[in-house]
């Protein structure tokens, strides 16, 4: 089996461009193989309320069976030994199968073992392209350790030797002159398609998140007439008229489409090499819907930097800081009582003294912080101000958040999500109710069946 996850694709956009001709491998897909519904219950979260609906919250339900409500998980960098030998990759490896891990969301202890071929979650991703040529020192390491960390790239790259300084400036290189959605997924298909022709594992999964990216930020590029002709309070801050912003939106108006059209061509690379016995499963977790900016959504895309700097005066300290995932952020502390401590200053950082700076989680040690801009800030500029109540420092916003271009959110995340199937489908059944995400667990399981008795035996 291998798994997709194309993390959010919109069912509309993949309806739209199969019709248009424009995704031929997902036709063939649509037509000869078998198209799920998925959907997340709303008493799968803590009180019957959907408050985490993410990736982060999503996937761990996915591969583990379980509902947010009994994993917790919530965001990135949080504590998940409560997920360890709890995924279905651990449960294949303890029957006999081998896996092959790149990119999941799940960064779960794994233990050392000779059936997980590779492990690459997605944190290590981030780190743009270097893996090409090193790919062999990295799979000479990661098989050796089964470990997921900073020590262990660093001592791949150690091993690889001058090959990666070679490595990192051919991609710096080659992503220059093409959006940064796009380039990222580029390199971790082409180290999955390294991984998978080397290794042939029983299961093999690749996280692809480049299509939500591009959701989020372009569905008004891609369907203006779907949107008011006219500016929200972001859009007139970012523009002097609507032409200028209708202007602007014309770059980006084909981004979702080539997000699409790259997964097109990836498939149908893959399906050229894999055997005829394996079973593909697209698998989205979520979908997306449209938000106006207008008067539906205010997120713009934003970014911290002086992050040390910026903790230091709200007096937040001795904590690790986890900022892979800018510009939401996790905050380590030694024990409880010192997370709820910095909790509380935090809630005393107001936005022009009256809006909070951040929204505040905490899950025992660790705090999850998500930027709160207002949407009435715009008017003030530069001179937006942040008052620290605690101490009574007043700071300008904007020597600590930097707006990435004029790039907003123009849609937001939906529990309707899907899944395709196609290849040999061996025993599973036609199903045609919608799936919760805590059923494809036991489905994915059951297409091994035939393997798990026989090895039992």
């Amino acid at each position: 089996m291998v798994i997709l996850e194309l993390s959010e694709a919109e069912k509309h956009f993949l309806n739209r461009y199969v019709a248009e001709g424009k995704l031929p491998t997902f036709a063939k897909l649509l037509q000869e193989g078998q198209f799920i519904k998925t959907d997340i219950a709303s008493q799968s979260f803590a009180k019957g309320k959907i408050k985490h609906l993410t990736p982060w919250t999503i996937w761990p339900s996915i591969y583990t069976g379980m509902a947010p409500k009994e994993h917790g998980m919530i965001g990135f960098g949080q504590d998940n030994t409560s997920l360890e030998s709890q995924c279905l990759w651990n449960y294949l490896n303890r029957k006999g199968l081998t896996t092959g891990i790149l990119g999941s969301l799940i960064n779960a202890p794994i233990q050392r073992n000779q059936r997980c071929l590779f492990y690459l979650p997605n944190k290590l991703i981030g780190l743009k392209g270097f893996f090409l040529e090193i790919l062999k020192a990295i799979q000479s390491f990661f098989p050796f350790t089964n470990q997921s960390n900073r020590s262990s790239i660093a001592m791949a790259i150690k091993l690889s030797g001058q090959s990666f300084y070679k490595t990192l400036k051919n991609s710096l290189l080659s992503i220059t002159k093409e959006n940064d959605v796009l380039s990222q997924a580029k390199l971790q298909i082409n180290i999955f398609h390294t991984l998978y022709k080397i290794f042939r594992p029983d299961f093999a999964t690749l996280h692809l998140d480049h299509i939500a990216k591009a959701q989020h930020l372009y569905w008004r590029a891609a369907e203006p007439e779907n949107f008011q002709d006219k500016l929200g309070e972001l859009d007139n801050y970012f523009f002097a008229s609507l032409e200028a912003r209708k202007a602007h939106d014309v770059f980006f108006k084909d981004i979702i489409l080539n997000s699409f059209i790259l997964v097109d061509n990836f498939l149908k690379e893959m399906l050229s090499y894999l055997d005829n016995n394996v079973l593909l499963a697209i698998i989205t977790g979520l979908g997306q819907k449209k938000r106006d900016p207008v008067d539906e959504i205010h997120k713009p895309k934003v970014h911290f930097y002086n992050i040390k700097k910026l903790f230091t005066l709200l007096n937040v300290e001795n904590c690790e800081i986890l900022s892979q995932m800018n510009p939401e952020i996790t905050l380590k502390f030694q024990n409880s009582a010192e997370a709820s401590l910095s909790a509380f200053k935090l809630s005393g950082v107001k936005i022009l003294g009256e809006y909070p700076l951040f929204q505040v989680e905490q899950i025992e040690n660790q705090l999850f912080l998500k930027e709160s801009l207002p949407s009435n800030i715009w008017f003030l500029g530069p001179q937006a101000w942040v008052e620290n109540k605690s101490n009574e420092l007043i700071f300008l916003l904007f020597d600590y958040v930097k707006l990435e271009e004029k790039h907003q959110y123009t849609a937001k995340n939906s529990r309707k999500g899907w899944i395709l199937l196609y290849g040999n489908l061996g025993e599973l059944p036609q199903i045609s109710k919608t799936l919760d995400i805590t059923e494809i667990f036991p489905l994915l399981l059951s297409y091994f069946d035939d393997n798990l008795i026989a090895l039992d035996k």
